[in-house]
Order: structure tokens, then C-alpha cells, then sequence
């Protein structure tokens, strides 16, 4: 069964899907966004989890998405998650963000995660990760359910 979101909300998702398998995008670990420095003209570059790739395609910058966006309704910085708001215009639950953060910091390719958002789309649950299991934390009250 198709997964219920709205028109916009899928759209998104579509959008992330392309941009997850575009190669345009570096991948980094257990953070939203990292600043890389390269080469000897200290040019930075930026690499993405797959959430934080979210993000940006929402229009968020590295810095919002490194230091502000990850910082949950008690002021705790998760690093891993986007708040509330923008997890909501995709439509993802906390749930499903452990399970994205979970894929991403497990060494999953940006393009095997793309694959599982288009069956979390036709309505499957996105595979348990070992992510999932060391979040003994419940959610924050922020953060939908």
C-alpha cells in the first residue's frame, strides 16, 4: 500500500531520491554536514549524510544544517536529525530518520539508501539498523512520532 503523504511531501522525496543518486553529492558519517578542507588552496568542501542532503535541498545551508538544524526542542545537538519542521516536508518520523541515520552511518551508498526510500514510498518500512537500537532515548516532545 502506497505510503499516505501529501503531493508536496512526495515530491520531495522524489527530488532527495535523484539527489541521493545524482554522485553529485560527497557522503559523510554521524552528522548532518562537515566542512572538508582540501588540497593545498585549503578550499573547503562540504559532504552530506543523506538527511543533511535533505536539507540542503530545502535550502538550508551547511552551517544551518551543522549547527542549527540538529538542535531538538531542549536545546540538545543531536548532530544526526533535522528538527521537526523539516523532517515534517518530507514527511519522515523520527522513526524513519533513525532508520536513514541508521543506513547512512552504517556505510550504506547514497544510491542503496535512494533505492529503500523508493519502497518506504509503495508504503514498506525502512530496514531496522543497529542505529536504531543504540537510541535507548525516547524522542524528543519535538520531534513527530
Amino acid at each position: 500500500m502506497k505510503r499516505k503523504l501529501t503531493v508536496d511531501q512526495e515530491m520531495k522525496v522524489r527530488a532527495l531520491i535523484r539527489a541521493l543518486n545524482s554522485g553529485e553529492w560527497l557522503q559523510a558519517r554521524t552528522s548532518l554536514c562537515e566542512t572538508r578542507v582540501k588540497g593545498e588552496t585549503d578550499e573547503e568542501h562540504h559532504a552530506y549524510c543523506c538527511l543533511g542532503v535533505a536539507g540542503a535541498l530545502l535550502g538550508l545551508s551547511p552551517y544551518q544544517l551543522d549547527i542549527e538544524l540538529s538542535r531538538v526542542g531542549d536545546g540538545t545537538h543531536t548532530g544526526e536529525y533535522l528538527n521537526d519542521e523539516h523532517a515534517l516536508a518530507y514527511g519522515f518520523t523520527y522513526k524513519d530518520q533513525l532508520r536513514l541515520a541508521g543506513l547512512n552511518d552504517d556505510g550504506r551508498s547514497f544510491a542503496h539508501i535512494a533505492d529503500r526510500l523508493e519502497e518506504w514510498l509503495d508504503g514498506a518500512e525502512l530496514p531496522r539498523t543497529k542505529h536504531e537500537t543504540k537510541a535507548t532515548a525516547p524522542p524528543p516532545e519535538d520531534i513527530v512520532q
